[in-house]
């Protein structure tokens, strides 16, 4: 099961940090299209949770916000969109 606090310190391994800006960029990109991006959408091969962390990251950092509620959707159908 994903627990945030925990594959949050993956992050900051070097592959999780190439996992992080593939996501951020991918978010990014999506974003100025649509306005609003799925998790799903934005997913690149790799680890699920790991990249679930990375978009949590990012709403802790307020450069994305999340639209659903936290546990009424599944993680990969999670909706985002741009921050402060």
């Amino acid at each position: 099961m994903y627990n945030y606090a925990e594959e949050r310190s993956k992050l900051f391994t070097e592959e999780g940090a190439d996992t992080l800006l593939k996501i951020r960029d991918s978010v990014r990109a999506k974003l100025q299209v649509a306005g609003a991006v799925m998790a799903d959408y934005v997913f690149t091969d790799g680890d699920a949770w790991t990249m679930l962390a990375a978009l949590d990251y990012l709403v802790d950092r307020e450069e994305i916000r999340e639209l659903t509620t936290a546990g009424s959707v599944p993680g990969q159908c999670r909706v985002f969109v741009g921050g402060k």
